[in-house]
Parts: C-alpha cells; structure tokens; sequence
C-alpha cells in the first residue's frame, strides 16, 4: 500500500466487517514511509468472533481542504491466519515431545458447537493417532483464557468425547485426562473464549500430550484430610490434578482444586495457619466432622490465617483451595503458635544501617505493622521494613533486592521525623539488574524504605536480603543471553550449539539438545532461564540447503522391521529395524534411529541418509507391532456332525486350528455321538492363553426305518401224502424282524393253510411305523407217481415233476422212435431217437416251467404226450 498525504488534516482510515459489524482496523495521517520508501507492505490486525462467515474491508479517504498531488495505492489484499482452524487440516501432535507451539490470531472456529459454557473463537485444531489403550494427558500453555474439546473418529463423523475448561478465568491453560484406545484417531480443539475473563488480543499457545496416568492429591477429599502436627516442619505437598470437595469457602465462591489437612489443639493459643503456597490460594478452617462441616473462619487472599484462641483439645479441619488466577501448584502446609516478634527495623528510627560493598543484609517483613509513610507513586500504606546508607564519594549506588514476596521502595533524605523523598520505585524487574541511583550528596545519610506490595488489598510477607554497593565497585551486570549457532552436517542438515552469557547463578536450557538432527527449513525455538527466573528467547532457522541435483537423485531408503516372537509364536510387542540405503551415489552416511535398534510397539523413528553429493531422504515412521493379545489369535474351532440312520445318531468332528502352542479341548470330542436335539460345546484354549468355544445342536432328518432294518421273509411248504406226493394244500410260513420291535402282521397270518394257485397277502408294521409287503401264489400242484395208459400203452411218471421224467412202454411199438420236446409257445427244447424196447429216462431240469410236450414218430407211429414241468 501507498499513501502520500500533502495535507496533515487529511487521513485515511481501514475498516474491517465482519459479519455486518463493523471496527476500525488502522488509521493513517502521515505517508506511509518505510526506509525512505514509499511503497511499503501493511500488517493490520483484525478481530473474528464466533465462527466469522464474512469479511468486509473499506478504505476510507477523507479530505478537509486542498489535497492536491495526495496519492492512495492498494495493492494485494491478503488474509493471513493459522491453517489449522480446520478439522481437516489438523496439525499432527507426537506423544512426549516438547510442547507443539501455535499462534490463534486469525484463526475461525470450526467444527462442532464447543460443549464448555461461554463463547469461543480462533479453534486450533490438532491431531493425534493413539498407539497403546490408556490415559493421555493433554496440557496447554495459553495466553489466553482456552477450552479443550476432545472428538473421536473421522473429521466428517466426529464425537465430542469431552470439553475442559478447569482454569475457567484463563491464567494458566489446561490440564486433562481422557482414556484412548490403540489404533483410534482423536482430534483436540483449542478454542479461545471470549467475553469472560482473560485477554483476547493475544493467540500464543503451547500443546503437548503425553502417556500418563493421573496422580491425585491422596488427601484430595476431607475424608482423606492429612495430620499436620503443631509447630512442626512444613509439609510440601501440591493441589495439581485435585477435585473440589464442598463445602464452598464462604468468602470465596471461585475456589477449585482443594486438599484437606487437620490438626488437633492441645491449648487455646492462637495459631498460624501458613499455606507458603505458590498458587492463589483460599484458606478455610471448618470444625466438626467431614460430613457436617462448620466454618470457623476463612481467609480469602491465602498466604496465613489467624486462628485466635481455639477450643482445647478440637480436631480442626483445613481446607486449601486454589481460584481465580491459579488454581494449582505447590504448598508447604504448617500450623504454628502464633508470634508476635516484629523486625527490630520496622520503622525508620531504627533502621539496618547497611555497610557498602558488603553481604546482604537479612531482615523479614512478617509481624511488621502497616506504616504511616509511603512513597508518592505507591497508592496504599503496607507493611515495611528500613534501611540506611552513608551516600560515597561518588554519589552513586547499586542497589540489589532480594526478596520473597512483591515489593516497592522509597529513599528519602533528611531525618526520620523529616524525610524527603529521593526515589520511588514500583516492583522492579529483577531481570534488568540492579537499581541504580544516582545524584546522591556525598557522606549524606538516606534511608531505603521497602514496603511489601499489596496483593491485590493483602501484604505478602517474607524474607529480604538487601545489598548497597559503589556504583563503581557494583558486580557488574549482564542480562542473560542465549547465542545459538547451526552447524550443517554434510552441507545439509542442522545441528545446534548455544553458548550463554550474563544471568545470575546457573541456568537451564530448553531447546535442541546438540545431538539433535534437524532438517532444512526447521524453525529453532530456544530459551534459556538463570536462577532469577530470568529468561532471554532466541528464534531461528535450519538454512542448510541441498544442492540443485539432488530433485533427480535416485536416492532412498529402505527399511523393514522385523515383529520379534516368542517361543510359541507370539509377537513380543518389539521389532529389530533393518535400515539399508539404495540408490544415489552408492556412498552413504545414517543418522538417526541406528541399523538393528530394537524398538518397542508405538515408538518412533526418524532416519535420515546422506549420499556423498549431499542429497538426503528423511524417513520418520511409527512402529506397528502390538505386543500379542487374543485380539491378534487365529485360533478358530469348528464342529461338525454325520447323520447316521442306521445309529439314530450324529457322529461329531471337531477340528481346531491356528492355535499357538500345545492345544487343549474341554467338552465334547471328536466320536461322541449325540441324539437328535441334544447340545454340544467344544472349548479350545492354546497355549497363549486365548480361547474360542463353539456350540450347537443336532439337527438331523434322520431315516429311522434305516434304524430299525425292517425284514419279511414269508415262504409256504406244499403239504405231501404218505407216499410223498404233493396234495395240492400248502403251509403259509411268516417270519419278521426289527430294531424297533412292536410287530404289527396284517393279512395272511402264518401257519395259514392254502390251495395250489390260492393267493397269499402279507405286511408287516413296526413301532416305527416302517412296513414291508409281501404276496404271491400258492404253486403246489397236487402230484401222483401213479399214471394210467394212454392208447399206445404210454405211461410218463411222476407228472407234474421236476427233476426227472420216465417213459415206460406197455405195448409193442416201433422200435426206433424220434422225438422231439417243445414247451407251451412252441420252442423245440430237445430231439432224438429212443429206444421203444426199454424205458426211457429224461432230465427236465433245465426246462422251462409250465406244459410240455413230447411228439414221438416212427414207423407207422404218432402220439403226443404231455407232462407239466415244476
């Protein structure tokens, strides 16, 4: 943007609108100047509130007179904001990594309506897949006042598992469990709340999650309280991760996360209860039981509660409770007599002298009276204690506070019945060093007044050391500064080396460790903190680049990992990482996770090859190899059966596999035979420990004639006379059987006496209801061995017959005779020449039953004779 004004009465102004509402954005007077130039880029910033659908911006040009040669340019509007307001563009979160650090400003809020009561904007999305089952802790560094909201599934389907907002007034961020499952996909949602306690023109937040369980307070609840006993040691304890157990303290309907503690008096002196907390805290004494709790007397600003003259021999209850500003921290709890000793410098006419260029001198502010003389910029009387101090010959000095509590100080000149005012001071920033005062008299004395600051209507007593030096002989002081210096490896990837310089005491560093890799581009946050508490912040950059080849190199890795097993075949939840590079220029260098690491399920590793034309691949991954579960088993069992009619049984088949390990089988088997109707149950249990059962019941369309194997046999003997000839008559003989017994017989019965060609009807009926029929014919055609003569004298015996048939001549023929044999339809059956001068013997067996008959010829000679074949 450019704008050149020729007169000053003339301006322009930006307006943003935003969903109809509109703000002033920016206003100018002047040219927009930058480095002498002209055309310079503008950074506005702008305000979005409950999920903003539209924005609107006008430019606003106003003149009150002549505006000749004035010029307005716009160019290149562009929005800017986090890119992870959306669901969909969730920004992935590591388990047990540094802080995730983001910035709210221009930011939207998306996705579902946020469960927490208020109202919110600027969501900050993140994502994280779970690699074991258990609690996760998420933890968030605002500086704003933040909810979380917690969604499980897809960003197209999400459930709202839960919404926190336990620091409600949003000085300290949040703190929270929630229970995940492996494998599942959780989204958390940071959404800054608006129109309620907190600043809202600032974004600065910090996430991170981690695998951990939640430790309560033990004493969390009164029923639990801790024994404190009098005039002993403190007791540290913390309030962190505590619920609120009622009742609420009377002047104090904000407190949150209390702990419980008790004492018993063994005399009515008046007591110091002191919490040394490093929270906004609420003290709150209760007499009586946990159930039925009476408050005798509550101090709403924390720090120490007078209890004055307590009942002898009375348990008293203590709760401490966090509100408002910080709810959590660390206390050390202590129950005391009370002391009614004062600082021997509480009051300007019997000040400390300090000796120059010597130790601090110690001193206290507890028991001290509120004073009558303040310093001008200090707006309430507070607690002091005072000093005094011959001025040097070089008129000025350094002068270094060490305090336990917030303070202010004055100096004054004069006389303590007529002191004049030299110096106020306002809690000075320990970070910046000692006070310097200067334009002292020489050889004058002064008095230093320091007065505990008002917090925000309640002193804060404590310890205080306090040293004066010549400015010239002072220790000289460095803030302290963190220098950070990128190395390239192998021209491409960064390590860090920092130096630190100035601070006081020791100091901590939080940042890349030196052995950490970092890739091109990486952005470098470090701090480092001195005793003091003091800090100095550094923002940089990876600016190691690859050369231009490199966007062809063939360069790659390739990984495998091995899922280790135990003796039966069980993953171990381990894995042994192969790493071999391919590709490039054949020479290569691995950093990261080593070649051969054993690794656990869940782990993450991050390799990095360099080839010798410093070309790079990087690989980070996460390991998938779940320790062995029955979730994982393929132990899987199956039964089957056979119908058997014949039994009236199943037969049953059981048939395991994918058992890991020897196998056993409780419940039926592999054999048994089970009835129609009737249960099973097979359970199989491997070796693992994992089990699988199957169950059932037999279901057959069993044959059960099959079973009972119904048999008939009816047969009939022809009845004979004396002589052995059949008589025509016949005995009807029935015999049956079957497994199903209960025989029913219908129809001819045996035993029955028939006729030759009477008919016979037989059935049989079991139990079963399965019958067999049988019928026939009696075939007993009476028979004679006797025969009289035809006219040529020829007798054929026995007729009917069987076997044989024998031809006997009673009268002289001729004695050459041909014969021929046919049956009933004609057939020739045999034919030959007899003997007429003896009998004639004929073997019938292989006739056909029925007539017949025989055709003799010879000279002069014709007969046929006949005969029926059985």
């Amino acid at each position: 943007m450019r704008l050149i004004n020729t007169n000053t009465n003339n301006k322009l102004t930006v307006y943003a609108i935003i969903d109809g509402n509109q703000q002033v954005v920016q206003t100018y007077t002047k040219d927009i100047v930058q480095n002498g130039l002209v055309v310079v880029n503008q950074a506005v910033n702008f305000n979005s509130t409950n999920a903003s659908k539209k924005a609107k911006f006008t430019f606003e040009y106003q003149t009150s007179g002549i505006d000749f040669n004035s010029l307005v340019i716009i160019d290149n509007l562009s929005l800017a904001g986090p890119d992870n307001d959306d669901c969909a563009r969730a920004v992935t979160i590591e388990l047990d990594k540094n802080c995730l650090g983001g910035n709210s400003t221009g930011a939207f809020i998306t996705g579902p309506t946020v469960q927490c009561s208020g109202n919110f904007t600027q969501g900050l999305w993140y994502k994280y897949q779970s690699a074991f089952s258990g609690k996760l802790k998420i933890e968030t560094k605002a500086s704003y006042n933040d909810a979380v909201s917690v969604f499980e599934g897809s960003c197209l389907n999400l459930k709202d598992l839960k919404c926190f907002n336990k620091d409600e007034y949003g000085f300290e961020g949040e703190t929270n469990f929630i229970d995940v499952e492996n494998g599942k996909t959780y989204f958390i949602r940071v959404a800054k709340q608006i129109g309620f306690y907190g600043r809202e023109d600032i974004g600065e937040l910090c996430v991170s999650i981690k695998k951990q369980d939640p430790v309560y307070p033990p004493h969390d609840l009164c029923d639990s309280k801790k024994l404190i006993s009098i005039n002993s040691n403190c007791i540290s304890e913390t309030n962190i991760a505590a619920e609120f157990d009622n009742p609420v303290p009377s002047l104090n309907n904000k407190s949150r996360a209390d702990v419980w503690y008790y004492f018993r008096t063994s005399s009515t002196k008046d007591l110091e209860i002191i919490s040394h907390a490093d929270f906004a805290d609420v003290l709150t004494v209760f007499k009586g039981t946990c159930t039925q709790l009476v408050e005798v007397k509550c101090e709403d600003l924390g720090g120490k509660l007078l209890l004055e003259s307590p009942t002898l021999n009375t348990d008293y209850f203590i709760q401490v409770s966090g509100y408002f500003s910080s709810i959590e921290g660390h206390l050390c709890m202590e129950v005391k007599d009370h002391s009614t000793n004062k600082p021997t410098n509480e009051d300007c006419i019997t000040s400390k002298a300090i000796t120059l260029n010597a130790a601090c001198q110690s001193s206290s502010t507890i028991n001290s009276a509120k004073s009558t003389i303040k310093p001008s910029c200090i707006v309430y009387n507070s607690p002091d204690v005072w000093y005094s101090f011959v001025a040097p010959s070089e008129k000025s000095i350094s002068l270094d506070i060490q305090a336990g509590f917030l303070f202010h100080y004055g100096i004054y000149s004069g006389s303590c019945s007529n002191l004049t005012e030299i110096v106020c001071g306002k809690t000075p920033d320990p970070c910046a060093g000692p006070i310097v005062i200067n334009g002292l008299e020489a050889g004058k004395t002064y008095y230093l007044q320091i007065l505990a600051a008002v917090n925000p209507l309640k002193a804060i007593e404590g310890d205080i050391c306090v040293r004066i030096d010549e400015l010239s002989k002072a220790i000289p002081f460095i803030p302290i500064d963190l220098n950070l210096q990128i190395d390239c490896l192998h021209g491409v990837l960064g390590q860090v080396n920092y130096t630190v310089s100035g601070g006081k005491g020791n100091h901590t560093y939080t940042g890349p460790g030196a052995n950490e890799i970092l890739y091109p581009g990486t952005q470098i946050e470090a701090f480092v903190e001195d005793e003091s508490g003091c800090r100095d912040f550094v923002k940089t950059s990876v600016d190691c680049q690859a050369p231009a080849h490199c966007k062809n190199s063939t360069l790659d890795l390739e990984i495998v990992s091995e899922c280790l097993i135990d003796q039966i075949g069980r993953q171990t939840g381990e894995v042994i990482l192969h790493i071999n590079g391919k590709g490039g220029s054949g020479a290569y260098y691995l950093y990261g996770t080593p070649n051969g690491s054993k690794l656990s399920h869940g782990d993450t590793y991050q390799i990095i090859i360099i080839d010798s034309d410093s070309c790079y691949v990087i690989e980070e991954g996460r390991i998938n190899c779940p320790p062995f579960d029955c979730s994982q088993s393929k132990l899987s069992i199956a039964a089957d059966y056979t119908c058997v009619d014949t039994l009236l049984k199943a037969i049953l088949t059981i048939s395991a596999t994918g058992n890991l390990g020897a196998l056993s089988l409780t419940g039926n088997r592999t054999g048994d035979q089970l009835s129609q109707g009737e249960k099973y149950s097979v359970q199989a249990e491997d070796e693992a420990g994992c089990s699988v059962k199957v169950e059932g019941e037999i279901k057959c369309n069993f044959d059960s004639c099959a079973y009972a194997r119904p048999n008939l046999l009816v047969n009939y003997e022809c009845v004979v006379d004396s002589n052995g000839n059949r008589s025509g008559q016949a005995v009807l003989h029935v015999n049956s059987t079957s497994y199903a017994g209960g025989i029913k017989i219908l129809g001819n019965q045996d035993g029955d006496t028939l006729r030759h060609l009477d008919l016979y009807a037989v059935q049989m009926v079991d139990s079963f209801g399965c019958s067999i029929s049988k019928s026939g014919e009696i075939d007993c055609l009476p028979v004679s061995t006797g025969s009289q003569d035809n006219l040529n004298g020829l007798i054929l015996v026995p007729n009917p017959a069987n076997d044989r048939v024998t031809i006997y001549f009673k009268k002289q023929l001729p004695k050459d005779l041909n014969f021929s044999i046919f049956d009933s339809n004609g057939n020739l059956l045999r034919n030959g020449i007899l003997n007429s001068s003896q009998n004639f013997d004929l073997n019938i067996k292989d006739f056909p039953s029925g007539v017949i008959y025989i055709k003799l010829i010879g000279n002069s000679f014709f007969d046929i004779i006949r005969f029926i074949k059985i």
